[in-house]
């Protein structure tokens, strides 16, 4: 049966209006929208299907869309995993991480934190992890984000490499995104489930490192120490000569006038920040320390040969002591640390 005029005005006008409420939401969600939003902004139930078959929009997970095509922002999946997640969700982990800016996230998965009753589920890109703690968690617009210790500690627990927590964690705490003692306290009060990676990378602070590389450093030269070959040695002490300081290399083996750094290309790869290394390095050896400069794709491809490189040098500057008027600030202990359990 054919419309009425009448009908065919009211017909274009609930298209209208559709399509305004539809793109409402679109423009508010970073172009991402559930299956029931479209429902909710009386478009018909085909349209997503028509989209997405003519390459217009995407289908990340099942009931959510991208209206467009290409790379999604870590904004667009935020939005997919808080969808997912439903409306209590909060979305933190490693991608949560990445929208807070915290260098070093491990990857682009989301956790979308929801309530213990909550039976949403995900996938292995936005996954669902249930929790009975109140969740804080701040806007950006209607996104909501977990703050950067609960972003963290979730991302945390879903990675499986000692290397990636320990970039994350010295990542995160050197940028002022978090503190040690902020990610010490809430690890406590967390199930300790999953969390084993965390607390030795927590632990890897405490000792002195700032970084991946100068903690995997520090694990081998502390079985060096173990075997007797390299006398026990601090990680980042500030080294003074009388009251100017001199810098703080990553290793310092008091008693042999010996340190070492981590030359990483993010940290020294362009020309003023070598220039700073080449300065830095001068200075040491004014005032009569040797430091030996080793890349982290350096020492991860033969870690044990340098370890022992060093202990070899540490030998043969054993007698030397420490040059006069030299002082040195630890900022943690002596390494490694008696009584301390070793890891595995």
């Amino acid at each position: 049966m054919a419309l009425s005029p009448c009908g065919l005005v009211w017909l274009a006008l609930m298209h209208s209006k559709s399509a305004g409420r539809l793109a409402s939401i679109l423009a508010e969600q970073s172009d991402v929208i559930a299956y029931f939003q479209v429902i909710a902004a009386g478009c018909d139930s085909g349209l997503p299907t028509r989209e997405v078959a003519a390459g217009r929009w995407q289908q990340p997970i099942r009931g959510v869309y991208v209206a467009g095509t290409g790379e999604l922002t870590y904004l667009q999946r935020a939005w997919c995993a808080q969808l997912v997640g439903g409306e209590e969700a909060v979305v933190s982990g490693p991608l949560g991480c990445h929208v807070l800016g915290i260098p070093d996230s491990p990857s682009l998965i989301a956790v979308a934190v929801v309530p213990s009753g909550c039976h949403r589920h995900g996938d292995e890109h936005y996954q669902v992890r249930r929790s009975a703690a109140e969740q804080v968690w701040g806007l950006r617009g209607r996104l909501r984000l977990a703050g950067p210790t609960r972003a963290v500690i979730d991302a945390c627990r879903i990675t499986r490499s000692l290397q990636d927590v320990r970039a994350l964690v010295c990542g995160a705490i050197r940028a002022k995104h978090t503190t040690y003692q902020a990610l010490v306290t809430a690890r406590a009060s967390e199930p300790r489930a999953g969390l084993g990676l965390l607390g030795r990378a927590l632990q890897d602070w405490a000792d002195g490192a700032r970084s991946a590389p100068e903690a995997e450093v520090a694990d081998v030269l502390r079985d060096e120490v173990r075997a007797g070959r390299l006398p026990p040695f601090l990680l980042n002490p500030n080294v003074y000569d009388g009251a100017v300081l001199l810098g703080a290399p990553d290793v310092y083996v008091p008693g042999c006038s010996l340190g070492a750094e981590t030359d990483s290309v993010r940290h020294h790869g362009s020309e003023q920040q070598l220039s700073g290394t080449l300065s830095r390095h001068q200075v040491f050896e004014r005032a009569g320390i040797v430091l030996e400069h080793v890349t982290p794709s350096r020492f991860r491809q033969s870690p044990r040969a340098w370890g022992a490189l060093f202990s070899a040098m540490s030998d043969d500057r054993c007698g030397l002591g420490d040059p006069k008027g030299l002082r040195i600030e630890p900022i943690g202990p002596l390494q490694p640390v008696p009584g301390r359990r070793r890891p595995r």
